[in-house]
């Protein structure tokens, strides 16, 4: 009644209920309906909230450029959670340019008015290496090519474990920061209906991860044709799903051009590499380099890790493994070390450092 006499916070909690099956039927459709009213009125939790549905395609079609302009909006009217979503935009320069600059100002103006910005920062940094780990993943594929065709679908099995270990302690110390710091959760009561309708919402998304990975370890088809097949699967999806159109569709695939003709660049620059390091027996010089400090190989092992820590910190995933996989592999397997163990070591290790090189 409040909503519909023109209280405005109360058309944005309606549309909260709405959102989340609270006191009324779920309905999305409604949920923005009464978020734009609020938003119109220029109340700034409406304007934040019309965005959030804008950026994840709930009950509108997805629009990262309209979730912007709001988020504008409400972050010019101090709200602390426009500010540290728009700020996650500009970082990564969806729906805007990107624009670090401009990220590190709203996270430190959000942070004045009690958001923990760096809690969010090293959240999303540590939480991001179980992605390289948890198959399907970039990082193993690079490491099959460099070390000269180990199975993708052993190093995919190899990756569960440590990757979901890693994910494990990432919400343990994530509930107890929360904990501790006060935290509250998201507005609305928890409901085994709602997480029943969630879960199957999302089992065409979740069903990806079956397809690809059990096509590749079943031997259906290899982790070339399994990324194509993931493409076109998420393609349809999407359009499904209402998150894209076709003018979107022309940047994303501008964009997917772009990186992939980086990634490409640097496999042959690596070749390149590798042929010139291979001729002047630059693993060789390692090799000896390490043995003449100890013959222990727990040591030698230890070394690597440090070695391989430090540069995570400053190089990107991709041209790390590129570099130090002929350098280190041929010492490890004079150990008798698995190529496969030590592809997981190398990954695990480039992409747990301190993220310097992920956050820039």
């Amino acid at each position: 009644a409040a909503a519909k006499g023109g209280y405005v916070p109360a058309m944005c909690d309606l549309g909260l209920c709405y959102e989340n099956g609270d006191g009324v039927e779920e309905d999305l459709r409604h949920a923005v309906l009464w978020y734009r009213k609020s938003a119109e009125e220029g109340y700034a939790p409406g304007q934040c909230n019309l965005a959030v549905c804008y950026l994840n395609g709930n009950g509108v079609e997805r629009d990262a450029a309209a979730a912007v302009r709001w988020l504008e909006k409400a972050a010019a009217q101090g709200n602390a959670r426009a500010q540290s979503i728009l700020g996650d935009l500009c970082r990564d320069g969806e729906g805007t340019e990107r624009d670090a600059a401009r990220a590190f100002q709203l996270y430190t103006q959000a942070a004045e008015q009690g958001y923990a910005p760096a809690v969010t920062a090293a959240t999303n940094a540590a939480s991001s290496c179980s992605g390289l780990l948890i198959p399907p993943s970039n990082a193993l594929i690079t490491y099959s090519l460099a070390s000269g065709g180990t199975s993708v679908a052993a190093l995919f099995m190899a990756g569960y474990i440590p990757g979901i270990i890693w994910a494990l302690c990432c919400c343990v110390v994530g509930v107890l920061l929360a904990v501790k710091l006060g935290y509250k959760g998201t507005p609305g009561k928890f409901d085994w209906k709602n997480l029943g309708i969630c879960t199957l919402r999302a089992l065409p998304s979740l069903s990806l991860i079956i397809v690809v990975i059990g096509g590749i370890i079943g031997g259906v088809f290899s982790a070339t044709e399994g990324s194509a097949i993931a493409v076109v699967y998420a393609l349809i999806l999407a359009f499904c799903y209402r998150s894209i159109n076709l003018k979107s569709l022309w940047k994303i695939i501008v964009d997917s051009a772009k990186m992939s003709g980086m990634v490409v660049f640097l496999v042959g620059v690596s070749n390149i590499l590798g042929w010139v390091m291979a001729f002047l027996q630059i693993p060789d010089a390692v090799a000896a380099a390490l043995l003449s400090l100890t013959s222990n190989k727990y040591i030698i092992l230890l070394i690597m890790n440090v070695i391989l820590l430090v540069s995570g910190t400053f190089m990107d995933v991709t041209p790390a493994i590129l570099i130090f996989t002929p350098l280190f592999l041929p010492i490890c397997q004079s150990f008798g070390m698995s190529t496969i163990h030590f592809g997981l070591i190398l990954v695990y290790n480039l992409c747990c450092g301190p993220p310097f090189a992920r956050m820039r």
